[in-house]
């Protein structure tokens, strides 16, 4: 079954789709308010063969239990591109973080937002010592971030974990 195509699409706002383990290549679009639910981030894996691997363009989405990756090199993972509120990523591994030009995203914002969570967010870029422009989590200016929260997550290899240099209201525990 494709994540996007089938499940998604037919869907309706509200709806929860439980994708079972296994490997999903293709791009997914989010156009509506929805929960997604997968088996574990190491067992349900997404890859593309063009990025961003997810775009989230509804408000009040929830993803869980997802690994994104890319053999060779992830540009982009997750972009937030349309939506304005209510992101939540529960148990995500972001995997091989590297940039094919310029910088990668893990999870980029490309507007102002407000209600950013992420628990047990877990982004890796490039081996120790490799070149990287990995950022982890990225908004810019002149966006706003408003109630960012981001707890028990790890970035490393990263040239930065979490960067927003936007106006913001949010906040970050550790541990």
């Amino acid at each position: 079954m494709l994540l996007s195509k089938a499940a998604i699409g037919c869907g309706s706002a509200g709806d929860t789709v439980q994708v079972a383990a296994g490997s999903y290549e293709e791009n997914v679009t989010i156009d509506k308010q929805v929960s997604i639910i997968g088996a574990g981030m190491g067992s349900t894996v997404l890859t593309a063969t063009a990025f961003p691997v997810i775009t989230v363009s509804a408000n009040d989405v929830y993803i869980e239990g997802v690994g994104i990756t890319d053999p060779i090199a992830l540009d982009e993972a997750i972009r937030v591109d349309g939506a304005t509120a209510n992101l939540t990523l529960q148990d995500i591994a972001i995997t091989n973080l590297i940039p094919t030009v310029g910088n990668a995203e893990g999870v980029n914002f490309l507007g102002s937002f407000d209600g950013f969570t992420a628990d047990n967010l877990n982004v890796y870029g490039a081996d120790p010592g490799a070149y990287t422009r990995g950022i982890g989590v990225f908004l810019s200016k002149p966006n706003t971030a408003s109630n960012f929260s981001i707890t028990n997550s790890t970035f490393e290899n990263l040239f930065v974990g979490v960067y927003i240099n936007g106006y913001l209201g949010w906040c970050f525990h550790s541990g």
